[in-house]
């Protein structure tokens, strides 16, 4: 069945998509910042989420979101503290 075909070829295609994630910064008073990009912005959202979730998680401290923005089309900024 081409339809079929078609789905499976968009999924393995999105899969796919790579996503970037830059190493969490410190931003100032206890805040830090990671940016991510990729051309989904849920898969940007999901790296950057994970990321800063590990960050915290090293010092046994839960994340909490302070914003997140999007930089452009691509790139994503999200803050964060760890408490």
């Amino acid at each position: 069945d081409l339809s079929a075909l078609l789905l499976a070829s968009t999924l393995t295609l999105g899969a796919c998509t790579s996503v970037k994630v830059q190493p969490v910064q410190a931003y100032g008073s206890g805040v830090y910042v990671v940016y991510g990009a990729s051309r989904s912005a849920s898969k940007a959202h999901s790296a950057i989420l994970e990321e800063a979730n590990a960050y915290c998680a090293k010092s046994e401290k839960q994340m909490a979101p302070i914003s997140d923005k999007s930089v452009d089309r691509r790139q994503f900024e999200f803050k964060f503290s760890c408490q």
